[in-house]
């Protein structure tokens, strides 16, 4: 049976949105429940990394990742978090060294290498759309790349829950 989030924590799950990019010093989404995410998930350090990511969280996530670099959901954090920190080419960096089950659910593609370059290529499109979304287009644009990433970050989750279980 697959790990359940206590009731505060669902409100994560159930984002429809989250910010494509958090420049530094961003605010968390719910500075509240930083202590319960910490306290559910105090014996998986990747949940936790995972939990306060998308909590936009992005300080903790990374000081929990960084621990724990030979790790390879930590490493998907790792890729995930600086995409949303605005640091691209780290986040490409990340990307053709993860070799994560979920990379090829969430970014498609046959091969681990077609999984890399297409994780890749969706943090080169978020790049582009930091430029400016003043077009119906690009508006269009950023909110595809907005529920892709929310979507990212809810799949890796849920993945962990159904593996802590």
């Amino acid at each position: 049976m697959t790990r359940a989030l206590p009731a505060p924590l669902q409100i994560l799950i159930e984002r429809k949105s989250v910010p494509l990019c958090l420049p530094p010093g961003s605010p968390c989404y719910d500075p509240t429940i930083s202590t319960q995410i910490d306290r559910f998930a105090s014996s998986s350090d990747r949940l936790r990394a995972a939990l306060h990511l998308l909590n936009d969280d992005v300080a903790r996530a990374h000081a929990i990742a960084q621990l724990h670099e030979d790790e390879m959901t930590c490493n998907l954090v790792h890729c995930i978090l600086h995409r949303r920190e605005q640091d691209f080419s780290n986040s490409n960096w990340w990307c053709r060294k993860i070799d994560h089950p979920l990379l090829k659910i969430i970014h498609g593609g046959s091969t681990l290498a077609e999984a890399q370059s297409r994780a890749c290529r969706f943090t080169d499109d978020c790049q582009a759309a930091t430029r400016g979304a003043s077009t119906v287009c690009g508006a269009k644009k950023l909110q595809e790349l907005k529920k892709l990433q929310r979507d990212e970050m809810v799949t890796l989750v849920q993945w962990l829950l159904e593996q802590e279980s």
